[in-house]
């Protein structure tokens, strides 16, 4: 790690981590030590991941993109939940709300490093631009998909489904919000990574609560 800052963020995300986590056990009446496990887990998946993503986006190495916490945590958590003995849905239910908080910590660095800046909107007095807010939107946005995966994982009907539910949320909310930062240029098909990555996810979730719906049975 050669980012101490955002090793501190991070380290405070999984503390963080460990409270909805925590909850959503009691809940589900899983001992509530196995938090800890997966908040590291969650953590390591996400440092590992995002490196590994923006080397699938970009061909090297050097960069970091958080979809790899998208699609890298459900192959990862797969035997975690073996050694666990956690249901595979269940332990991905954890991952949600969580994996929103800590992508909403992370937007802290992105707002001291000045990366994911927003379009210019307007020149002020000084002759100075003023930026759409992305990064503390997006924070914000996060925050608030938590809460709502978390309203969702306390109904008991609604158990294994709250990944999917995760990547409908976040798919969409920054399938929009790409459009609002500076510096997006094209990756697949005239979108930006960003806005090609947000809807695949929404695709994907969409796709997998249908499948939950209508093929496997309701709860």
């Amino acid at each position: 790690m050669n980012n101490p800052e955002l090793l501190v963020v991070l380290t405070i995300g999984a503390v963080l981590m460990c409270i909805p986590i925590s909850v959503q056990m009691k809940w589900y009446q899983i001992k509530t030590w196995k938090s800890v496990i997966i908040s590291v887990m969650l953590v390591l998946t996400g440092l590992v991941g995002s490196e590994f993503w923006y080397f699938v986006e970009n061909g090297i190495f050097g960069g970091r993109s958080f979809y790899g916490v998208v699609f890298i945590v459900p192959f990862v958590f797969f035997p975690v939940a073996k050694v666990l003995r956690i249901p595979y849905g269940l332990t991905l239910d954890f991952c949600a709300p969580a994996g929103c908080l800590t992508l909403a910590m992370v937007k802290i660095q992105c707002l001291r490093d000045g990366c994911c800046d927003g379009i210019a909107l307007y020149l002020d007095e000084n002759y100075n631009y003023v930026k759409f807010p992305s990064q503390i939107l997006e924070m914000i946005i996060f925050c608030v998909i938590g809460f709502v995966l978390m309203k969702i994982s306390s109904n008991r009907k609604n158990q294994k489904k709250v990944f999917p539910y995760f990547m409908v949320l976040y798919g969409a909310t920054r399938f929009v919000l790409n459009f609002f930062r500076d510096g997006i240029t094209p990756y697949v098909m005239g979108l930006s990574a960003g806005s090609f990555w947000s809807l695949l996810a929404f695709v994907i979730g969409f796709i997998i609560l249908m499948v939950q719906k209508y093929c496997v049975g309701k709860d």
